[in-house]
């Protein structure tokens, strides 16, 4: 009964194996995996669990710390095996040891016979001949201790004697199967000195494996003071669940807005365990927190060095590679302006009509407004018209531009969509004036509905509020 519990305990997965090539993929998953894998090793082999790992490493001739790692990963598995067993077919205790009994034969194929010596078990035809009667003294036993209703207040007042008489048969099964699986991958990993015998062919039930995810698990989160902006993408229903539990617990029910997105092809998210941790440092007006995979990056007023976040993070965090970048919009527009300058001087040279090159130009330079304001700044009104005879060349050979305004989605959506369209024919009238023809230009207001950046972010704030040119 020891051994039944232990192998249908909540914390044992049962879809471990069709999991873990995902699994396998993520540090922190195999870690933990590997921390059961040792508690149930000492489970099965107590004094001896220590040091099986270099036991069989020194038999086998293989690196002992791989394969204290495979006999860690291995125990977990075989649990999660027995356990999807018992669960898929509603096994009773009794059912699941008539189950294991009948795997006897399969492990003597592959017994490491120096580890059975090892173990004080003896040979492996020796050990297994009387594993048998065993079994026979067990299985009558446990006739008698579960009852068909098992469980019940009957079961529990099964004689002493019946439960002593199959307390140990399981320390036996259970380390023979672990090790004729450790046997087996290691076989399976060494190159074979001689050609192997022929295989009789075995009828068996194929295992479907899952595929490996191939997208990152993604979020962005920005927190204004009042209430928290997250974006998400993670792998199941149960990652969504769990994540929508920890903004509970960090902000509180109401107190954020979530757009979270399940994707099957998502790897697991390696953040989601200190999520609500996470969150609760971000709780400062301006922070923006996006994560892409095992990528963090923290900007806004999480990368401001006052807070003394960036360390926190790292440490809550371990493993991942969390940095924090300070944006500037100055920065930003002097780097965007210096790439228009190069480009419109390269088309100046040319002397000749290339629309796409042009417009590719004209999308570089920032013109920066005032908030809510239609006006151009002083400063950019000169740069603007500098590109009026480039459009006139090219509205000779037919040549019509859109120019389109766009804004972040700060504010009224309503009141961002008139803004955006004024700001577009601001622009239009000041070329228009410097003798681009009219017809050749049109404009349209976007407002916020075109994003190109992430809204979440003041980087993505930036590049969303922005004039563009499309060629019709």
């Amino acid at each position: 009964m020891a051994l039944y519990k232990a192998i249908t305990a909540p914390t044992v997965d049962s879809n471990l194996v069709a999991n873990l090539p995902g699994l396998l993929g993520n540090s922190n998953s195999v870690s933990n995996v590997s921390t059961q894998g040792l508690k149930i090793l000492d489970f099965l082999f107590n004094d001896k669990a220590a040091t099986l790992g270099n036991q069989i490493a020194n038999i086998a001739d293989a690196p002992a710390t791989g394969t204290k790692s495979l006999l860690a990963l291995a125990a977990p598995v075989l649990f999660g095996f027995l356990k999807n067993q018992i669960s898929s077919q509603k096994m009773s205790p009794n059912a699941f040891i008539s189950m294991l009994s009948t795997q006897t034969k399969y492990l003597e194929r592959s017994m490491p016979e120096r580890v059975l010596q090892w173990l004080g078990w003896g040979s492996s035809a020796g050990f297994l001949g009387g594993l048998g009667q065993k079994f026979s003294g067990a299985l009558n036993g446990l006739s008698n201790v579960f009852e068909p209703n098992f469980g019940s207040n009957t079961a529990a007042t099964a004689p002493q004697s019946n439960q002593a008489k199959t307390s140990g048969f399981w320390k036996w099964l259970l380390p023979l199967a672990l090790l004729a699986l450790i046997a087996i991958l290691m076989k399976s990993c060494q190159k074979p000195e001689l050609p192997p015998a022929p295989a009789v062919p075995e009828v068996t039930t194929p295992v479907v494996v899952a595929p490996v995810a191939a997208n990152d698990t993604l979020l962005s989160l920005s927190f204004n003071g009042d209430k928290a902006l997250v974006d998400a993408t993670v792998a199941t229903d149960a990652e969504k669940a769990d994540l929508l539990k920890q903004l509970d617990v960090a902000y509180g029910k109401g107190a954020y807005t979530a757009n979270i997105k399940v994707d099957a092809n998502t790897k697991p998210a390696a953040w989601l365990l200190h999520a609500a941790d996470l969150f609760t440092l971000t709780k400062i007006p301006g922070a923006e927190l996006n994560i892409k995979g095992t990528d963090v990056h923290l900007s806004g007023a999480l990368a401001n060095p006052k807070f003394g976040l960036l360390d926190k993070i790292k440490a809550l965090l371990a493993g991942l590679n969390v940095t924090a970048v300070a944006f500037s919009t100055d920065s930003a527009i002097a780097s965007a302006n210096s790439k228009f300058a190069e480009a419109i001087k390269a088309l100046f040279a040319s002397n000749t009509c290339s629309a796409d090159a042009l417009v590719s130009a004209l999308n570089l330079y920032v013109v920066n407004f005032s908030s809510g304001s239609a006006a151009i700044p002083t400063s950019d009104v000169a740069v603007l018209k500098s590109t009026a005879p480039l459009l006139a060349t090219c509205a000779k050979e037919g040549v019509k531009v859109e120019i389109g305004g766009h804004t972040d989605n700060v504010g009224d959506a309503n009141a961002n969509m008139h803004l955006s369209a004024a700001r577009a024919n601001e622009v239009k009238a000041l070329l228009v004036h410097a003798g681009v023809p009219a017809a050749t230009i049109s404009t349209k207001g976007y407002g916020d509905s075109t994003p190109v950046g992430n809204n979440n972010t003041e980087a993505g704030r930036f590049e969303n509020r922005r004039i563009s040119y499309t060629k019709q």
